[in-house]
């Protein structure tokens, strides 16, 4: 209460401008006055010590601290335009959420994001027990893979295996003949195909079961003919009629119990893992032809168990229970091999570079391919028809080029003959390649080398094309250079047609051409 209104309600008590006197009325009266007055004031204030109700809004200037819960019915509003908040039913909208561990570098704790017009999710697991909707979803993830891995057109699980047997005779149990393998195909979320087909060959292996460990717990391996493929999926049944793993669809796959890699072979179970490891092929009248596959045929390994690994190997035409000469590629420390008609690189120009196939000496019946080059005569040959030759290498041949030659040298009236062989650093002379290669020359003196006892200015290189006068500088420039002769993309260019000779000039001259 202000001191002016006290001062007011005591000076009612004795007023001179009153006619009567002070009674104790009066007196009594401007008492209960200031006492009303009194009350009235205090109830504007809250208290610090009970519970109170403020009427209107309060203001903190400088914040709000609380030792105890804060209870807020209505919600709560953030920032100087209230922007973010939580309202009464629970709703909070923010721009950014973070646990006080959260660091993104570290992948540590959890965070909501904002980043221009978009939101970033960061956490370390994500459980979702009913369905997940993914407009774009990107998934990067570190594998590692123990044994080996097969890319080949099926691999399947196997959650049931029944044994399949012929008919029984006079109570007497059928023979075995295979066992039918039950597949997921359809567990009420996601239909599946079944990627078998009849006349696959289904591998299982494994390696890394510790033998001994437990009962009836060992490395498994067994490669088996698939006979038959179920048309559709269907649920499963035990012997009692019962219907299994809660209802779910299964196809099924027959593994033959008699056509295997070996009698020794294991029995298919429940929880193996098969891969198609190849393809049977029937004979092409029967009625079976329509199931032969040549692409099932064919499988990539990566290999990191067993001998000569780590390795990548490829696998073509396998129509029986093993890979024995079935190699196309192998890429191994022990070894790196490819079979293929041909093999064509490609410049970052776009410009073809052909690798040329040495196959040795030129033999008669043989089929040579495009690049195939061979010895023959006294020279090396290189096939330069697209579709190959067997014809035999010589002189105006429209499928075989010359590239290197040695001519024979004449036996003198001593009995010595001097030959001059020249090879290339490449291995043959460069056709509409790119880059440089180096020639070097050889002198046999009856086939022995005696190229170190000639000086370097006794080897001469002559350059022959159409450009005659280019060539006459050429020429010049490579007198006495040596036995080697550096060569150029631009000097095979010149002209469609190139060639180049070797002569020393000693006690007599010996010329060699290519």
């Amino acid at each position: 209460m202000g001191k002016n209104e006290i001062i007011k309600i005591l000076e009612g008590i004795r007023d001179e401008r009153t006619k009567g006197a002070n009674t104790a009325r009066r007196v009594g009266n401007s008492l209960l006055s200031m006492f009303d007055f009194l009350l009235s004031a205090d109830r504007e204030k809250l208290s610090s010590s009970s519970d109170d109700i403020a009427q209107g809004i309060i203001t903190f200037a400088k914040g709000l601290i609380s030792d105890n819960v804060a209870s807020l019915k209505g919600g709560a509003t953030f920032g100087p335009n209230g922007i973010f908040h939580l309202d009464k039913d629970g709703n909070l909208v923010v721009d950014t959420i973070k646990s006080t561990d959260f660091s993104e570098i570290l992948q540590k704790g959890f965070g909501i994001e904002k980043s221009s017009d978009k939101f970033t999710m960061y956490l370390s697991n994500l459980v979702v027990w009913g369905k997940a909707i993914f407009n774009d979803l990107e998934i990067r993830k570190l594998y590692s893979v123990g044994g080996n891995v097969y890319l080949s057109g099926s691999s399947s699980k196997i959650h049931y295996v029944k044994e399949v047997r012929t008919a029984e005779k006079n109570g007497t149990l059928g023979d075995l003949i295979g066992w039918q393998c039950y597949i997921l195909a359809d567990d009420g979320t996601t239909a599946t195909q079944n990627t078998w087909t009849k006349y696959d060959q289904a591998k299982c292996q494994t390696f890394n079961i510790q033998s001994g460990t437990y009962r009836g717990v060992e490395n498994k391996f067994y490669w088996r003919l698939v006979t038959a493929v179920s048309a559709s999926a269907e649920v499963i049944k035990d012997e009692e009629g019962n219907t299994l793993f809660e209802g779910k669809k299964f196809s099924w796959i027959i593994l033959s119990a008699t056509d295997c890699e070996s009698p020794e072979n294991d029995a298919p179970a429940a929880g193996d893992i098969i891969v198609l490891d190849g393809h049977r092929m029937a004979a092409i009248d029967s009625e079976d032809a329509k199931y032969n596959d040549t692409g099932r045929a064919n499988v990539m390994m990566l290999e990191t168990t067993g001998a000569g690994t780590p390795r990548i190997v490829g696998y073509r035409g396998i129509t029986n229970f093993t890979h024995k000469d079935k190699d196309v590629f192998v890429l191994s420390p022990d070894g790196t091999r490819f079979k293929s008609s041909f093999f064509k690189w490609v410049s970052s120009s776009g410009e073809a570079m052909h690798m040329v196939n040495y196959r040795g000496e030129w033999q008669k019946g043989l089929s040579y391919s495009y690049y195939d080059q061979v010895s023959h005569g006294n020279g090396v040959w290189l096939c330069t028809n697209p579709e190959g030759s067997t014809s035999k290498p010589m002189p105006g041949s429209a499928d075989w080029q010359l590239v290197m030659s040695a001519q024979k040298g004449e036996k003198g009236e001593d009995g010595v003959a001097y030959q001059i062989m020249i090879t290339s650093d490449t291995g043959t002379v460069m056709i509409n390649g790119s880059g440089e290669m180096t020639l070097k020359a050889t002198l046999l003196r009856n086939g022995e080398d005696i190229s170190d006892t000639v000086s370097n200015s006794s080897w001469s290189w002559w350059r022959q094309s159409a450009d005659a006068e280019d060539d006459a500088v050429w020429n010049t420039l490579h007198e006495g250079v040596g036995r080697n002769c550096l060569i150029t993309r631009d000097d095979v260019d010149r002209q469609a047609q190139f060639g180049c000779s070797v002569c020393i000039s000693d006690t007599k001259t010996i010329n060699s051409n290519i």
